[in-house]
């Protein structure tokens, strides 16, 4: 497994022979592991999640939606892909939309404006 920090440094959160799914963190070779648990791990190296420091309170902000039943547009997905930050550069933090309407693949860009 990957050192939580250099996990944070890669794209969509962690690239490199892994995948994102609901609840966990499926690794190539089919190991599972608790994505949250990973998450905090990475917290508590002082790195932000600095989309959910924007918004705290909200629980419609998703980044992946299954390509079936028309999730997308119904909004019904997880979010699994994030930004991390060190403290100090996350403090000047503007904004981290998630720009659902971009792309056609089942993942959405996040993007994050810093001062």
């Amino acid at each position: 497994m990957l050192p939580a920090t250099e996990c944070a440094l890669r794209t969509r959160a962690y690239i490199d022979g892994y995948n994102l799914y609901y609840g966990c963190l499926k690794h190539t070779a089919h190991k599972w592991l608790d994505l949250h648990a990973l998450i905090e791990r990475i917290l508590s190296r002082g790195l932000v999640d600095v989309g959910r420091a924007l918004n705290p309170d909200r629980d419609d902000i998703f980044t992946w939606w299954p390509p079936w039943r028309n999730m997308r547009q119904r909004n019904i997905g997880w979010r699994i892909d994030y930004i991390f930050a060190s403290a100090s550069l996350a403090a000047r933090a503007t904004a981290c939309p998630v720009l659902a309407d971009v792309g056609t693949s089942d993942h959405a860009p996040v993007m994050a404006t810093f001062s």
